[in-house]
């Protein structure tokens, strides 16, 4: 085990390590100057700020901004291979942070269009703000629904909630680590509104685990 592992570990144990840590969200917003210099330097200091970007994607290697670049377009390119998305989707991210795949679409979507979601209201604001995502005609709505961590002041439930779409409105809906963190009757209700707010062969790709008897059989 190498230095950096080990003093992480330590670190893991002596401070809760998350932006609602006000001692370690002071830190990250001290880093967020040196952080733009890097990001200006390597021609992409159009992303979020460090502290905002940590606030949905860890800070483990989000320093600088390449390593959430390059997920970012990652997730893209399964949009494209396995999703049917292209330059003319209108999609629809739910969850959707400070705009990780939303950079990554920028330059993929032409005469489509991109929405995204998401329940934290500081990361959302910073897509909202954001020029370069404002100049590529992107739209960001809230999603008030009760999580205990990023949104406890909401009173509503997930697997009642209606989302504002109207039907058959989008080309393509994805979620990425967000079914991890709800209930079985939370999905279901999910489920059922992205097939409602789906167009006629749209597609939705999510992330998820493989557990129990599914890892089992080897799918």
């Amino acid at each position: 085990m190498d230095k950096a592992m080990i003093i992480k570990k330590m670190l893991k144990k002596l401070i809760p390590v998350t932006w609602k840590n006000p001692a370690v969200n002071f830190v990250f917003k001290l880093m967020d100057p040196v952080d733009y210099v890097v990001r200006f330097i390597r021609g992409i200091n159009y992303l979020p700020l460090f502290s905002i970007r940590v606030r949905s994607n860890g800070f483990s290697n989000q320093f600088g901004g390449e390593r959430f670049l390059v997920l970012g377009k990652r997730i893209a390119y399964l949009l494209k291979t396995y999703a049917s998305v292209n330059n003319k989707s209108n999609v629809l991210e739910i969850g959707c942070g400070c705009g990780r795949t939303a950079f990554a679409l920028a330059d993929e979507l032409d005469t489509g269009s991109y929405t995204g979601m998401d329940i934290e209201r500081v990361s959302l604001e910073s897509c909202v703000k954001n020029k370069y995502l404002k100049d590529k005609g992107f739209k960001f709505d809230y999603l008030d629904i009760f999580n205990a961590e990023y949104n406890p002041q909401s009173t509503n439930k997930a697997d009642e909630y209606k989302f504002i779409y109207k039907d058959s409105s989008f080309d393509n809906v994805f979620l990425i680590s967000v079914f991890t963190h709800m209930m079985e009757k939370d999905i279901k209700n999910y489920i059922k509104e992205i097939s409602r707010m789906l167009n006629n062969g749209g597609t939705c790709m999510m992330s998820t685990f493989l557990m129990g008897v599914i890892v089992k059989s080897g799918v």
